[in-house]
């Protein structure tokens, strides 16, 4: 009697190249299709009692940090702390600013500001310089702390001329912006309720990073007075506003958001019902982060992963072409430190047998290093 020897084999891979200062970094995916990620596969970590007293609150979501992101690099938050009023303001109040037409959006596009503050038009950006031009358009400002209480969580606001001199020029902020949107009727106030709350949160988060790392839980806390702190509100428009966009600038996109890592420590983010974040887990396989009610997604960064020796490495992500009937709304907090604090290897992920890979370096060098890569050159940005 004859038997059959059945063999699987296994899918073949694919070698994608992500944009870095340091060189091209290179990560092998499955060529296989995206998955959703099954139950638990992106962990969901319990923040109650982050930014309490209770000492066991936080090294027990420390503890979930790092388990997340040494085997995933990217988790879900709930009990977060920020309302679900002011996230649902902002997302709507985007949608206003972004849905006008292209013309309009002009006069706020980043060109006409410093440091990449303000509006950038689809097809103006590639997240991946291997991958096609982004489909997003998106709204982006830096951190300030000065002369409106509407931002930072300091009792009181700041005057530029009155912050360290070593700060004073890694302040990117460009207040024009906002004059430019004034005409919106509470676009201004709604991002920066957004934008003020995520920034509570993530020096809440950054307290438990510290912990997660072996460093008391203040360890951290003189490299986020005046953090890198950058706000996005991304626009992911319905297959319908996409093909009026191809047909008006005959321009052809080719993916909502390339395949990218983040740039400053840890991002986080509100991305609304519609769905469409991927994430590259560590099998080299695309898994779909769908969209859970009353979370955010936190992601690791390429400067928290240069300062752990890569121990918690950086979070390669994408997001697909919306083809719904509906527009998208992301908004992401891209949170760093000072821009001007020289940042080494941190000595608790490093020993005898693991030295450290990477040089001394400031968030701000390696910030405006890579969204200098970021942008695509087109006939409309000089």
């Amino acid at each position: 009697m004859s038997t059959r020897t059945e063999t699987t084999q296994k899918p073949s891979k694919t070698i994608l190249c992500l944009n870095s200062p340091d060189g091209d970094s290179i990560r092998e995916v499955l060529n296989t299709p995206p998955r959703p990620c099954t139950p638990g596969e992106i962990p969901c970590i319990d923040l109650t009692g982050l930014g309490g007293t209770d000492i066991k609150d936080l090294h027990r979501i420390a503890r979930e940090i790092n388990t997340a992101a040494i085997t995933s690099g990217v988790f879900y938050i709930k009990n977060h702390g920020i309302s679900q009023d002011v996230i649902e303001e902002a997302r709507l109040k985007s949608l206003e600013f972004f849905r006008p037409p292209m013309e309009e959006k002009w006069k706020v596009e980043r060109s006409n500001f410093n440091h990449h503050n303000g509006w950038t038009a689809p097809g103006n950006a590639r997240a991946n310089a291997s991958e096609g031009a982004d489909v997003k358009e998106q709204f982006r400002w830096h951190y300030s702390p000065n002369d409106d209480p509407a931002y930072d969580h300091l009792a009181k606001p700041i005057p530029l001329s009155s912050l360290p001199s070593e700060v004073q020029p890694y302040i990117w902020a460009d207040e024009r912006i906002w004059e430019k949107t004034a005409h919106l009727p509470g676009f201004n106030e709604a991002a920066k309720a957004w934008w003020r709350a995520s920034m509570q949160l993530a020096r809440n988060l950054t307290k438990a990073v510290a912990v997660a790392l072996d460093m008391p839980a203040d360890g951290m806390d003189d490299l986020i007075t005046y953090p890198c702190g950058d706000m996005a509100l991304n626009f992911y428009p319905s297959a319908q506003t996409q093909n009026k966009t191809k047909a008006d600038t005959s321009e052809l996109y080719q993916g909502g958001l390339g395949s990218h890592t983040d740039l400053q420590c840890f991002t986080i983010l509100f991305q609304d019902h519609i769905g469409g974040l991927q994430v590259l887990n560590k099998d080299g396989q695309w898994i779909e982060a769908l969209p859970l009610e009353d979370t955010l997604v936190v992601n690791i960064g390429d400067f928290l992963s240069r300062l752990t020796n890569d121990k918690w490495e950086s979070t390669v992500h994408r997001v697909e072409v919306n083809q719904t009937n509906e527009d998208r709304i992301s908004m992401p907090l891209f949170f760093g430190f000072n821009l001007n604090k020289q940042c080494a290897v941190l000595p608790t992920c490093t020993d005898k047998n693991n030295p450290p890979k990477y040089a001394p370096l400031s968030c701000g060098e390696w910030t405006e290093m890579k969204l200098r890569r970021s942008y695509a050159k087109t006939g409309r940005n000089t």
